[in-house]
């Protein structure tokens, strides 16, 4: 009997689910370099958890997205690694990133980079 055509709801979840991841990362990357730029605070922890996130997503989702079946999936055992790799990255990365914004002071105004720093840390929360 042929394999049918439509794939499995639990397929499509994880693929929504690593699209989303995928471009979660890819917002963190573009946030940290317009900080790094713009006001030289280099946060290398969380760009090493995005390009890792990007990483682990990106070879799941092209086992997913592949309609031929000539691309494998990676096994469950590496996707979990990397995941919770990235994980036990972006945990501290959240922590550097509140750190970095308290500088011991109570200004009048807010730095110029709270904002950013604010998508930072919200980003990096939705990547875990």
């Amino acid at each position: 009997m042929a394999r049918p055509r439509a794939p499995k709801p639990s397929a499509i979840a994880c693929a929504v689910a690593r699209i989303l991841g995928m471009g979660a990362s890819v917002v963190l990357l573009a946030n940290l370099i317009y900080e790094s730029v713009n006001w030289g605070k280099t946060l290398g922890l969380s760009v090493t958890a995005a390009v890792i996130a990007l990483i682990v997503d990106g070879s799941e989702l092209m086992g997913l997205l592949d309609s031929s079946r000539t691309i494998p999936r990676v096994s469950a055992a590496c996707v979990v690694c990397g995941d919770m790799l990235v994980l036990c990255l972006a945990i501290p990365s959240a922590v550097l990133i509140i750190l970095s914004t308290q500088d011991g002071y109570s200004p009048v105004e807010p730095d110029p980079w709270a904002s950013t720093d604010t998508l930072s840390l919200n980003v990096t929360i939705a990547i875990w």
